[in-house]
C-alpha cells in the first residue's frame, strides 16, 4: 500500500526528490476479492464510510521465512480489518498510477516477488514496461515483503547499488 502512494504522491506531487524505490507496491491485488464484498465495500463507503471488514489477508504471503510470519502474527499493531473508504480509494488509486506511469520524470527502482500473493506482481510489470525511467527487479518465488524473504541481503545489495548510482 505504501508504494501506491508513494507513487501516486510522486504523479500528482512532481516533488524535487532523486528518486524512488518501491517494493512490491498495491497497484492491483493479486487475488480478486469476491464480487458481493465489493459491492457491500462501495455500498458502506457511501453509508458508514468508517465501518471495517475482514481483509482476507493470509498472513503467511508475507514471507517465506517463517520467523517473519509468526513475527508478524504476534505484532499488536497489525489487524485484518479494512474500511471501504481506505480500500476503494487505494484500489482506485493503483489502477490509475498503472496509466499515468508514462508521466513519471523520476528515476525509480521496482522491486517485487514473483509469487506474491497479496498484490499484483503483473501490474507491477505492466506499469515498469510503460517508463524507461523504471528499473524493474523481479525475484523468482518470493513473497511480498521481500526484505523479510529468503533473499533479503540480494535485495539489500541490489537497493544499495541502486542508490550509489543515483548518488
Amino acid at each position: 500500500m505504501g508504494g501506491n502512494l508513494v507513487i501516486n504522491y510522486v504523479l500528482q506531487k512532481k516533488p524535487e526528490i532523486t528518486g524512488v524505490i518501491l517494493t512490491s507496491p498495491f497497484l492491483r491485488l493479486a487475488f480478486q476479492p469476491p464480487k458481493w464484498k465489493m459491492i457491500m465495500g462501495q455500498l458502506f463507503q457511501r453509508l458508514a464510510p468508517s465501518i471495517t471488514l475482514p481483509s482476507g489477508l493470509d498472513p503467511n504471503a508475507i514471507s517465506r521465512v517463517n520467523v517473519e510470519v509468526e513475527k508478524y502474527k504476534n505484532d499488536p499493531l497489525i489487524h485484518d480489518k479494512v474500511s471501504p473508504n481506505f480500500t476503494i480509494p487505494v484500489i482506485k488509486a493503483g489502477l490509475w498510477a498503472i496509466t499515468q506511469a508514462p508521466f513519471l520524470k523520476k528515476p525509480i527502482l521496482l522491486v517485487h516477488g514473483t509469487a506474491d500473493k497479496i498484490t499484483d506482481f503483473k501490474a507491477s510489470q505492466e506499469f515498469a514496461e510503460k517508463n524507461n525511467m523504471i528499473d524493474f527487479i523481479s525475484f523468482k518465488d518470493s513473497y511480498h515483503e521481500i526484505h523479510n524473504d529468503l533473499e533479503k541481503e540480494k535485495f539489500i545489495m541490489i537497493i544499495t547499488d541502486w542508490i550509489d548510482q543515483k548518488a
